[in-house]
């Protein structure tokens, strides 16, 4: 098996200064989504801004190839907001109220939000290999291994995922059985940010050398259903 790379390689370096600015960006992109959600609805729909938020502190504070994994997924998640009624109960898509609502608008919106999804799913692909390649399968055998050039954090994010689905399905459930229209509608709006963010994180997990994949994919699962668990009965049509 060949000599790994040394840590001071010149183009581990290059890549490692590159990725720290390509999480800025995206911090910059997903804080910008935060604040114009809060400004245009953050009364109404108090908790809208919270997944743009918390994402883009996740980016600008962790050095992780796998926030860039959480920055896709919050991207392609978000298009739930393009569901009929889903407006009404959970909040306007942000750029959406900014630009319009017509047809036009909608679709190119749509497509914008999956060209950076895929844009940020490639790239962290990539900058994985940051984590080391010495264990990854599927790499060319005649490759240097590249060592590890960033601390990993996966299992600590695979149990936040999975902390973030049982709170999610905690507060989905509750809201479910809650009587009152205005209190339910708030359970369920804080049960949403925390699924999507579980979801995310447990995802970016499972695609990153982490050692209990199992809990990152028990934490997809649970937060998936605490996701489909605010779109309970008397959510659509509901307003704040």
């Amino acid at each position: 098996m060949p000599e790994p790379l040394p840590a001071d390689d010149p183009n581990l370096q290059l890549a490692l200064r590159r990725m720290r600015r390509t999480l800025w960006v995206w911090a910059a992109l997903l804080g910008g989504m935060g604040v114009l959600a809060s400004s245009l609805v953050g009364r109404e729909y108090p908790f809208l801004a919270v997944p743009w938020l918390a994402g883009a502190a996740l980016l600008a504070l962790s050095l992780q190839p796998a926030m860039l994994a959480v920055a896709a997924l919050l991207w392609g998640l978000t298009l739930v907001h393009m569901l009929p009624g889903f407006a009404t109960a959970f909040g306007p898509d942000p750029l959406i109220q900014a630009l319009g609502s017509g047809p036009f608008e909608t679709i190119g919106l749509a497509v914008v939000r999956l060209v950076l999804m895929v844009t940020a799913w490639n790239q962290f692909m990539f900058y994985r290999l940051l984590y080391g390649t010495a264990g990854m399968a599927g790499l060319d055998p005649d490759h240097r291994p590249i060592p590890p050039m960033v601390p990993n954090r996966s299992d600590l994010l695979a149990g936040t995922s999975l902390a973030l689905g049982v709170l999610a399905v905690t507060t989905a459930s509750t809201s479910i059985a809650l009587l009152e229209k205005t209190v339910l509608l708030r359970a369920a709006q804080a049960a949403l940010p925390v699924a999507v963010l579980g979801i995310a994180l447990g995802l970016a997990a499972a695609f990153a050398p982490v050692r209990r994949r199992w809990i990152a994919l028990l934490g997809v699962i649970v937060s998936v259903l605490g996701f489909l668990l605010t779109f309970g009965p008397g959510r659509f049509g509901l307003r704040p």
